[in-house]
């Protein structure tokens, strides 16, 4: 097998377009240098060497190539002026969404803990109040000081809630802020 075949079957996993402008550009060469096989290896290495290093090029220049006609076609691309106009009309709407969003995920630990203190302390109260009503009537007493021993379970219950939910909000905000970024980099690469 000749070189130029050689290296045209370590090439067949590029697409059919890109294989046949590297293979006429290297058949060009070999043409107008008048390269015998023997030469071309000693100038161009092996075949299987000469193949990889094109396919590195090749996904290297596949990843930042975007063909003049898409860059003409796309009016929001992010060098655009038509891009950032809208981003700055659209602000009052996404940009309050967006704090809203964080203060949601960051408030919900708050209030489940805010709820839990409230439990405690209106046990706290039922409890004194029972005291208080005891020596004037012993069951209306009873009554309340187990309605504010009843009520402390919400509390133990509203703290290992109230604990998760501190956990999950900074898994969430982790989560949106990551969402974000992608979404940034997904527009910014356009």
């Amino acid at each position: 097998m000749t070189y130029i075949q050689e290296l045209e079957q370590t090439l067949k996993d590029l697409p059919v377009s890109e294989r046949e402008n590297i293979m006429n550009s290297y058949r060009n060469y070999f043409t107008d240098g008048k390269l015998s096989d023997e030469t071309a290896r000693e100038k161009l290495g092996e075949p299987s060497a000469l193949a990889k290093k094109l396919r590195t090029e090749f996904n290297l220049n596949e990843e930042h190539a975007e063909s003049d006609d898409e860059k003409k076609q796309s009016l929001f691309r992010r060098d655009g002026w038509l891009f950032w106009l809208m981003v700055l009309i659209s602000a009052p709407v996404w940009f309050p969404l967006l704090i809203t969003a964080y203060v949601l995920i960051l408030i919900l630990p708050f209030m489940a803990w805010v709820i839990a203190i409230a439990f405690i302390l209106a046990s706290a109260f039922v409890v004194i109040a029972g005291a208080v009503v005891c020596p004037q009537n012993i069951w209306a007493g009873l009554f309340y000081i187990g309605i504010g021993l009843a009520l402390l379970g919400v509390p133990i219950i509203a703290s290992s809630y109230a604990s998760w939910l501190s956990l999950k909000a900074s898994d969430w905000a982790k989560a949106l802020t990551h969402t974000l970024y992608r979404l940034i980099r997904k527009v910014a690469k356009r």
